[in-house]
């Protein structure tokens, strides 16, 4: 073990006051962090904003959404403009408690997106250089590899998806923490893993949170085993179980701090289509042996900038170059440093994310689908190139130490200049990635005359055949970002493709979810299908889902008689809209016949039977469902009252005999249902839709949206935080206190194990 002492003659120390120069020490190193990250995203800096793919047809109209509601001092708990009804909160791609969702409160939306995307950047650097910096000996080598993590095309290509951006800096961090805990066991640092935790679970991505949480456990498994679990004592073995349970327990409430989160998150996955995800679905993009070429030559497969783009999948998702200066240092640690742990850890970590990232023609993807828990919920294997692109970072953090260490010609102006062969590189690859557009173009709208606004309250509009123009601007995209001008943007959104209506406050039957809840993805597509092939039930379905609206492609032409074209063609050239005929104008309405039918292969095979008609019958499944004869009569009357997001009022005269009463929202846990004011059961009804019996006469009917899942997971995350407050408090109050803070003391630098790198290094030189 090495130490180092503090001179107290040393200027400054006397007095009690650290040097003004060494007060400031610490923050050197975020200057070119900072500077790298103005150079990769200049375009945001100049106050354009990121427009192409997900960012604009998912994660802006969601972020408007959750600003509208935030602004009101409320939570979004219920989207109701995408696939007749969605959770918002419980949304694993929304994370309305992570800290910088409160931007887009004080900030236009496009602006909070742009400031949340520099500050990950910058903060991916920042965390990779702490998490270095314990394992190299200068303070350079630390900053080279941070540099080649928050520049890699891996992350700067995924600008678009701002939960994997977000999620990114917690890597390192998480990392970081796990080593404090390890060499330094102390309650601030098992605080600072907790918190850790719980910011990836915030961040909102699932698939990186679990990439980086399962990183982190055979990392720290690993560091401890070579500190304590090699020894043959019972006292080894008990050392290495107590920091296991200490350490686990840390992460465990970090978890339990986001449960407010998780819990709907993980009600929303069951009952959504993830839950049969198979091997061959879940190969979706997948990393191909022949893509190590861009290693070398970024343009080998070509690239959407430049609309030549002739890989397979998309550009994004297999990119791994890293420049070409980190691949000559990472040579040379693998070459040269490979007795040292933290080298043959990454190297063999690293090579494991490329052979997952091959998908099921690798095998090991196919093995861990079925093996190891909570992969067969992912898709896109080529997402573990997240591993070997910070595998490359801290290898190359090694190269550049160890040569400094080893010659003597590679000095500290040398690592200067060497950061600038890493940079360099970085910015002009990382240009391409991420085009993006004025704020005017980005909020060029749609004209006020193209959308039956007035039948949006209380109806959806439908795009049965949006995928001509998803293919178009997004499956084309792969190869093409197409131009940037206000004419094109406009263009776009007048196509009206999911999920834009959402941002006019008009709903939609269909839409753009990551993790739908299947049973209204199911509607969906049956009356897609139907749509498709003109079959005779396609109104019926059409009306099930309360769809007032159907939108086109103008070159596209339908001859169903349920269909009426309006006086005014709307959106010339893009989209047609044509006015579905018989659809009463609310969400709700009365039938005189309930049949019980259970499994979905029933109940899909009785509504697309020619003669079923969701206005004079239902279909009802599952727990407290009730067959109600039809007695014929008048069918009843149903007059909406109130209508929100989370809640509906209306009024249903069933007349002198029962009734049953359909509501046109996703059936989901948490929906509630009122009578005069009396609790009564919903009961699963047409499938995918929420229902009850109403007795004879006049009732007032209420639907309201209160998840359980989310006031229970409140209550552990408050206990959580709450648990975390003491735990600060009492670290306050323990710490001792100190006359000076600069008196005369050693700083420890670790352990034999901490500090084996940096001596190898040393005696080697």
């Amino acid at each position: 073990m090495s130490s180092t002492t503090i001179d107290v003659s040393s200027p400054g120390i006397e007095s009690g006051r650290k040097p003004l120069s060494a007060r400031f020490r610490w923050a050197a190193p975020a200057l070119p962090l900072l500077l790298f990250t103005i150079a990769l995203l200049w375009p945001l800096c100049r106050g354009r904003a990121l427009y192409w793919g997900d960012i604009l047809f998912y994660f802006e109209p969601m972020a408007a959404f959750a600003k509208s509601h935030l602004e009101r001092g409320h939570l979004p708990l219920w989207n109701p403009y995408v696939l007749c009804g969605q959770p918002f909160l419980g949304n694993p791609q929304m994370g309305i408690f992570y800290p910088t969702t409160l931007l887009s409160v004080f900030t236009p939306v496009w602006l909070a997106l742009s400031l949340n995307t520099l500050l990950h950047v910058f903060l991916c650097g920042a965390f990779c250089f702490l998490y270095l910096r314990r394992w190299t000996v200068h303070r350079t080598s630390a900053v080279a590899g941070a540099l080649v993590y928050m520049g890699s095309s891996c992350l700067i290509g995924r600008l678009q998806f701002p939960p994997m951006i977000q999620s990114a800096p917690y890597l390192p961090l998480l990392l970081y923490f796990l080593d404090l805990c390890i060499d330094r066991p102390r309650p601030q640092f098992r605080l600072g893993l907790t918190v850790t935790v719980a910011l990836l679970v915030f961040a909102a991505h699932a698939q990186m949170a679990y990439m980086t949480l399962i990183c982190g456990i055979v990392y720290g498994l690993m560091r401890l085993w070579s500190m304590v679990g090699r020894r043959k004592d019972s006292e080894g073995r008990r050392e290495f179980w107590r920091q296991v349970r200490v350490m686990t327990g840390a992460g465990i409430l970090g978890v339990f701090i986001t449960a407010i989160q998780t819990l709907p998150a993980i009600q929303l996955t069951k009952a959504s289509t993830r839950e049969a995800l198979t091997p061959t679905l879940a190969n979706r993009f997948v990393f191909q042996p022949q893509q190590l070429l861009t290693l070398f030559d970024p343009h080998f497969f070509g690239h959407p900038a430049s609309a030549d783009y002739w890989g397979s999948g998309n550009a994004w998702e297999p990119a791994i170059f890293v420049g070409w200066l980190p691949l000559v240092l990472i040579g040379y640690a693998v070459a040269r440093c490979s007795r040292e742990r933290l080298v043959r850890f990454w190297t063999l970590f690293g090579l494991v994310g490329i052979w997952l990232s091959l998908g099921i023609a690798g095998g090991l993807y196919w093995l861990a689908f079925f093996a190891v828990p909570g992969v067969s919920n992912f898709h896109d294997p080529a997402r573990f190139l997240f591993f070997a692109t910070f595998a490359f970072a801290v290898l190359s953090a090694v190269g550049i130490d160890a040569l400094r260490e080893r010659t003597v010609w590679c000095n500290r102006r040398v690592c200067q200049y060497a950061m600038i062969g890493i940079a360099v590189p970085l910015v002009w690859y990382g240009q391409e990635w991420n085009p993006t557009t004025t704020v005017e173009a980005l909020q060029a709208g749609v004209r006020s005359e193209t959308v039956a606004y007035g039948r949006a309250k209380t109806e959806r509009l439908y795009l049965p055949d949006h995928s001509l123009y998803w293919r178009r601007f997004v499956t084309d995209g792969y190869g093409d970002y197409g131009a940037a001008d206000p004419r094109t943007i406009r263009t776009l959104r007048e196509t009206l493709i999911p999920n834009l209506p959402m941002g006019q406050g008009i709903a939609m039957a269909a839409g753009y979810e990551p993790v739908p809840i299947s049973a209204v993805a199911g509607i969906d597509g049956l009356a897609r299908s139907a749509f498709r092939r003109g079959e005779p039930n396609t109104d019926n379905l059409l009306s099930l889902m309360q769809i007032g609206v159907v939108a086109l492609p103008a070159f596209q032409h339908t001859f169903d008689p349920g269909l009426a074209l309006p006086g005014q063609t709307a959106l010339p050239g893009r989209v047609s809209q044509f006015q579905v005929v018989g659809v009463p104008p609310a969400k709700a309405w009365l039938v005189r016949s309930a049949r019980h039918i259970e499994g979905k292969m029933r109940v899909s095979a009785v509504m697309t039977a020619p003669g079923f008609d969701p206005r004079r019958e239902a279909i009802v499944t599952g727990p407290g469902a009730v067959t109600i004869a039809d007695t014929g009569g008048v069918r009843g009357t149903v007059t909406l009252l109130d209508l929100s997001e989370t809640m509906a009022r209306m009024r249903a005269n069933a007349g002198p005999k029962p009734a049953y009463l359909v509501y046109s929202s996703t059936a989901y846990p948490g929906w509630k249902g009122r009578i005069d004011g009396k609790m009564v059961q919903l009961i699963r009804t047409d499938g995918a839709f929420l229902g009850l019996p109403i007795p004879p006469g006049k009732h007032e009917v209420a639907f309201e949206y209160r998840p359980g899942a989310y006031r229970l997971g409140g209550f552990l995350s408050l206990a959580a935080t709450c648990l975390c407050i003491a735990t600060c408090v009492k670290i306050a109050l323990e710490r001792p206190r100190r006359g000076n803070r600069y008196d005369n003391r050693t700083r420890s630098q670790g352990d034999e194990e901490w500090d084996e790198l940096g001596e190898e290094l040393t005696d080697n030189a």
